[in-house]
């Protein structure tokens, strides 16, 4: 069977008052977000070379999300599942929506 295949599944999760990192073994290829209350960050970990422009790598840095605010990551495809991305909701409730 070719991972093209592979049925997806799906994993919803509440968060709250917590954090959550997804790694490239966890193999999910997209998370909608959803600030139910308060705030709540996420933080990617990789760095934009900015070499086109000249100048030192850029790292990411955490964003604010208020609540109501929705969210759709992506990977770039099945075989590039999402990695190292970080979903803090200490200041906040957050519900996810996870496809494997």
């Amino acid at each position: 069977m070719s991972i093209a295949q592979v049925p997806s599944r799906f994993i919803t999760r509440a968060l709250s008052g917590g954090s959550l990192t997804i790694l490239e073994a966890d193999y999910v290829t997209i998370i909608t977000i959803l600030v139910t209350s308060g705030t709540a960050t996420i933080q990617g970990s990789g760095q934009f070379p900015n070499t086109a422009a000249g100048g030192p790598p850029l790292p990411s840095q955490p964003i604010t999300l208020p609540n109501g605010t929705p969210v759709i990551i992506t990977g770039n495809r099945p075989a590039a599942p999402i990695d190292n991305w970080t979903i803090d909701a200490s200041g906040g409730s957050v519900i996810m929506i996870m496809q494997q």
